[in-house]
């Protein structure tokens, strides 16, 4: 114990030495910058309600008028037209993909059998 009043004694007499006062009084805050503050979180708290009720409102008309089975189904139509004219084409001796399959099947097992 008497370790330590001696360790405070060197403590104080350094502080006193070094003429620091220890602050009695907070320091005053610039008021300013607290209106500002208050203003801008007002302002952040408005736009995010609105971001909020427009989620909402995007959320309610996707939920109760889905528009999804009707665009699938037009989709399915579009997709089954296109391959009703393409299988055809692809599918003729004289197609671009009948003879570049040809020639890629041919040029590959030739040469291997060829090696």
């Amino acid at each position: 114990m008497s370790d330590e009043k001696d360790d405070l004694i060197g403590f104080r007499e350094f502080i006193e030495a070094e003429g620091i006062t220890p602050q009695k009084e907070a320091p005053k805050r610039d008021t300013s910058t607290g209106h500002e503050l208050a203003t801008f979180l007002e302002r952040e708290s408005d736009r995010l309600s609105k971001i909020i009720d427009v989620c909402e409102d995007r959320v309610y008309s996707l939920k109760n008028y889905s528009q999804f089975e009707a665009l699938k189904k037009e989709q399915e139509k579009a997709n089954k037209v296109l391959l009703e004219k393409m299988l055809p084409r692809l599918m003729d001796r004289d197609s671009i993909l009948t003879k570049n399959l040809t020639e890629l099947l041919h040029n590959h097992f030739v040469h291997k059998v060829n090696s």
